[in-house]
């Protein structure tokens, strides 16, 4: 091997080997909090998703959801449209006050860009038909997707879709109802 081969390997061995450390330093730099487009990183928006499921459905905390979205956010669901944070809270106070047990679980959420798809399971062991009767006693198994966009850093548009509701009365039988849009569950 002559002396002019070993300095070129040595040099590209010295390269790979910087390049090999200066390359993960950087790439670990470069990770945007936020996109391009001044919206939310994506680790920003699992956070907002969590943060609406735990505190706003589970809690009902009003401060909460001022904080998490704009005060025009738009909630579409199978019952109609809520616009502004107090139709949000109207909304998560209509489903406490029919499932008064009712607690919300995460099963999956993925971000994209502004978007955040929360696939959410709601249980509950009461349901209220008839406010001026005392609540039934039944297993209530609800599964829902909603998509949340995502603007300045809040949640700007809230579509519940894709509703799949098992209910086991006291007497064990089963009812699965997927609710035609539009129709109350």
């Amino acid at each position: 091997m002559s002396l002019s081969l070993i300095r070129r390997f040595a040099f590209v061995l010295t390269f790979g080997v910087f390049l090999g450390l200066i390359v993960p330093i950087g790439a670990a730099a470069t990770v945007p909090e936020e996109s391009p487009d001044g919206g939310s990183s994506q680790a920003a928006n699992l956070q907002l998703a969590h943060h609406l499921i735990d505190r706003v459905f589970n809690e009902g905390d009003a401060e909460a959801a001022a904080q998490l979205v704009s005060d025009d956010v738009v909630l579409t669901t199978s019952f109609g449209t809520y616009t502004g944070t107090a139709g949000l809270i109207d909304y998560v106070a209509f489903v406490h006050r029919t499932y008064t047990d009712a607690a919300f679980d995460i099963v999956s959420v993925r971000a994209n860009g502004g978007s955040v798809i929360v696939e959410w399971r709601m249980t509950a062991s009461e349901i209220v038909v008839d406010p001026t009767e005392q609540p039934l006693d039944a297993t209530v198994d609800l599964t829902e997707t909603m998509t949340l966009l995502i603007e300045n850093h809040e949640i700007a548009d809230i579509a519940l879709d894709g509703r799949v509701m098992t209910i086991t009365e006291p007497s064990d039988v089963q009812v699965a109802y997927e609710p035609v849009r539009g129709q109350p569950y």
